[in-house]
C-alpha cells in the first residue's frame, strides 16, 4: 500500500529466465518478457477513496512511544472518525509482508487536534515505520486521510535529521515511490544454474533416501 492509499500491485510477469539470461525462442514464441524488465506493474485505487472529501493531517510527530500519547494536527479533527496506523510493507516476500492495521483510540480532541492513544504492546505494534491515517466517514464507509511517516520505537539520530516527507497536492496524490519502496532484491541466478543445482540437489535426496531403504 501506498501513504496515499493507493495500492502497488506488481512482479512475476512472464520472465522466461529468472530475469538475467536471454531466451530468444521463449520471448519471440511465447511472448515471455526481456531480462531485467518487468512491466506487470499496476496502482489500484480502493472505491473508499472517493466516498468523499479525503480528511487531512496537517503535521505529526515523526515518532511515537508504545504507552504513550501521539497528537495529530488536522483541521478535520470534529470529524475524524478513526486513527490507523499501517506497518509499511515488506515487499520481497509473496506471503507474510509484515503488513498490519492497528487502530489508535482518539482520546482527546481539540478545534485543530486529534490525541490517540499508542498501545504499550509491542507485539501490536512492533518497532518500525508505519503510516498513520485519520479517517472520516461519510454514507458509503469511511475515507482515508493520506498517510503520514510515523516510526514506532527507537529511531536513529540520522532518521531524525532527514528530510519529512512533502505534503500531497489536493486530490488523488502522485506519490514518489522512493518514499515507499526498499531496494530491489538482486537478479536471480540465470537458468542453467537454477537447473544444474535442482538437479543436484535432487541427485544428493534420492542417494539418501536408497542408502537409508539398503540400511
Amino acid at each position: 500500500m501506498l501513504p496515499d492509499g493507493r495500492v502497488l500491485v506488481g512482479g512475476h510477469s512472464p520472465i522466461a529466465t529468472g530475469s538475467s539470461f536471454e531466451t530468444p525462442v521463449l520471448q519471440d514464441t511465447l511472448g515471455f518478457c526481456q531480462p531485467q524488465r518487468e512491466p506487470s506493474f499496476e496502482i489500484f485505487e480502493p472505491p473508499n477513496l472517493f466516498y468523499g472529501q479525503r480528511p487531512v493531517i496537517a503535521g505529526v510527530s515523526r515518532a511515537a512511544t508504545r504507552g504513550k500519547t501521539l497528537t495529530i494536527e488536522t483541521p478535520d479533527a470534529q470529524d475524524v472518525s478513526s486513527v490507523t496506523i499501517v506497518r509499511n510493507t515488506a515487499i520481497t516476500h509473496l506471503v507474510d509482508a509484515d503488513q498490519r492495521v492497528v487502530e489508535l483510540p482518539v482520546v482527546k480532541r481539540s478545534g485543530g487536534t486529534v490525541t490517540v492513544a499508542v498501545t504499550d504492546n509491542a507485539a501490536v505494534l512492533p518497532d518500525g515505520p508505519y503510516n498513520v491515517f485519520v479517517n472520516k466517514t461519510y454514507a458509503k464507509g469511511e475515507t482515508p486521510s493520506v498517510g503520514r511517516q510515523v516510526f514506532v520505537g527507537h529511531m536513529t539520530a540520522a532518521a531524525r535529521s532527514a528530510s519529512t516527507p512533502v505534503d500531497a497536492p489536493a486530490g488523488l496524490p502522485v506519490v514518489d515511490a522512493t518514499t515507499q519502496v526498499a531496494a530491489l532484491p538482486e537478479p536471480l541466478p540465470s537458468l542453467p544454474v537454477v537447473v544444474a543445482t535442482a538437479l543436484l540437489g535432487g541427485t544428493f535426496l534420492l542417494r539418501r533416501r536408497v542408502l537409508a531403504h539398503r540400511a
